[in-house]
């Protein structure tokens, strides 16, 4: 279950960068292991309306990221708030969607660098029931190949996507 207190954080996020749209609110929690299911949508009434798996880059580390940056050629995942950008479709990724990160210096080379929400094979739930740690990304918060087209349409254009570890609480 999506802790609360993610919800308050990316809240309070969402107040501070104008979004006047909360919801649908997506929630990556990088504290948990890439074995766990770690993304969560949430409704207006705050339900889980959308849980999955979710990659983190390559180079942030092992089964749990410890290392994030907002660097260009660092395949690190990026922390903070973002607002989900138009959809397009790749050779490289197929149909994704853009992200804009909102923090200067945390986040805010996202679209440069090409972080995007998309499937990706090395991300599949039979890979965290056998607790085998997913796929790594260069970067993109990648989901399963069944997740992504459902996830894409549901959370929309210009809406917050709030991605957090507890090793660097904001």
């Amino acid at each position: 279950m999506v802790r609360k207190e993610l919800i308050d954080k990316a809240l309070e996020a969402c107040k501070k960068y104008n979004i006047k749209e909360c919801y649908p609110l997506t929630i990556i929690d990088y504290s948990l292991p890439s074995t766990k299911p770690r993304l969560w949508v949430l409704n207006d009434k705050q339900e889980v309306i959308f849980n999955t798996y979710v990659a983190h880059g390559s180079g942030s580390g092992g089964v749990i990221p410890d290392v994030f940056s907002n660097v260009d050629g660092s395949h690190c995942t990026c922390l903070g708030l973002f607002k989900t950008g138009e959809t397009y479709t790749s050779q490289k990724v197929g149909f994704a969607r853009r992200l804009d990160g909102l923090e200067k210096g945390k986040n805010d080379n996202t679209r440069s660098r090409g972080i995007v929400i998309h499937g990706s094979k090395y991300v599949s739930k039979q890979r965290g029931v056998m607790n085998t740690p997913q796929g790594r990304s260069w970067g993109c918060p990648a989901v399963p190949m069944q997740d992504y087209k459902p996830l894409i349409e549901l959370v929309g254009r210009n809406h917050p996507v709030y991605s957090y570890s507890d090793l660097y609480p904001s």
